[in-house]
């Protein structure tokens, strides 16, 4: 765990990558993939959403991706949202 909350400190697409990789990895830990999510949410506020991996995300890590996210919904650019995440957005902010 404390190697993905690590790999938030270095902000490049190196550690988007790393970071992608745990949280797509189905036989890793859901408690690492998690904390995998939530660093990768943050490195993407700090370096641009990948829309792309976002719709790939598995729902049950959406909240740790998006969380810090959330908190600056002027980051979203919603023509690149897909409709699961959108709607995740929608029922969050309301």
């Amino acid at each position: 765990m404390a190697a993905a909350e690590s790999l938030m400190h270095f902000e490049d697409s190196c550690a988007c990558g790393a970071l992608w990789q745990v949280v797509s990895d189905p036989t890793e830990d859901d408690e690492l993939r998690g904390e995998a999510a939530g660093s990768l949410g943050t490195l993407w506020l700090e370096l641009g959403i990948d829309y792309k991996r976002l719709s790939l995300l598995p729902d049950r890590f959406l909240p740790e991706a998006l969380h810090d996210i959330l908190m600056r919904p002027d980051s979203i650019d919603w023509k690149q949202l897909d409709s699961r995440t959108a709607s995740f957005i929608r029922e969050k902010q309301a």
